[in-house]
């Protein structure tokens, strides 16, 4: 095997790596959107620990779209690398 296929292995380990972070980060994503659900209703009735578990979470989801966002970057680069 030459480096270049190697390289060519390692890249294609590497794009596969990526793409799996992606989904579980997805995954995750999706389970904390689904537990909104609770905390908007009582938050809106006026319970106010709901409220504040609802800015927690979408605090998370924020930081979980961004870290996303950077992973897809990341992974369109090595594709066109």
């Amino acid at each position: 095997m030459s480096d270049h296929d190697s390289d060519t292995v390692h890249d294609e380990a590497g794009n596969s790596d990526i793409a799996e972070v992606l989904l579980e980060s997805y995954e995750v994503l999706k389970v904390l959107v689904d537990t909104l659900e609770k905390d908007i209703n009582k938050s809106l009735k006026g319970n106010k620990s709901a409220g504040v578990r609802l800015r927690k979470s979408l605090r998370e989801i924020v930081k979980k779209t961004t870290a996303m966002n950077k992973t897809s970057l990341q992974h369109r680069k090595t594709l066109l690398d």
